[in-house]
């Protein structure tokens, strides 16, 4: 998940509790576009497969 901060009120508050969410479920969350680059690039590079699922399939996960 990529979420960048702007100065609103209504938009910082919403960022807030998607950040704490996504910390919550587990999810990555970049809060830099540089930094979810980064990664990207990292994962691009490595061995393994990677399979990327849509939001929905995390909503319907158990939290630990």
């Amino acid at each position: 998940m990529i979420n960048t901060v702007t100065s609103s009120g209504t938009v910082m508050r919403d960022g807030f509790a998607i950040r704490r969410t996504a910390a919550e479920r587990r999810i990555p969350c970049f809060t830099s576009l540089d930094t979810a680059r980064a990664a990207i690039d990292i994962l691009v590079r490595d061995k393994h497969d990677y399979h990327v699922q849509p939001l929905a399939s995390y909503r319907n996960r158990r939290q630990p």
